[in-house]
């Protein structure tokens, strides 16, 4: 069972990780940026990144590149080592 629920978060977070570099690499290339997949990728990214967003306007104000999406993989990994722990220490 523990397994069952680890893949799946594994698999969910990794969509997720995979929506976010696609926005990255898409954001470098205008061809990619309006269509409908892509629209499915803003909308899986966008309530993720949009916080981190806001905390990079509040720290760097000016700056030309947006590091959100680092900051996001970074606590997206730190979350399901987290979240993939607990639910060892429970099951086993």
């Amino acid at each position: 069972m523990a397994s069952i629920i680890i893949r799946l978060m594994n698999t969910v977070f990794g969509i997720i990780e995979l929506a976010i570099l696609i926005e990255c690499i898409a954001s470098w290339i205008p061809q990619l940026r309006y269509n409908k997949f892509m629209d499915i990728v803003y909308a899986i990214t966008n309530p993720i990144l949009t916080p981190f967003r806001a905390l990079q306007d509040r720290f760097f104000p000016d700056s030309p590149i947006d590091f959100s999406p680092i900051i996001a993989l970074f606590v997206i990994d730190f979350v399901l080592r987290q979240v993939i722990n607990r639910i060892l220490l429970l099951l086993w």
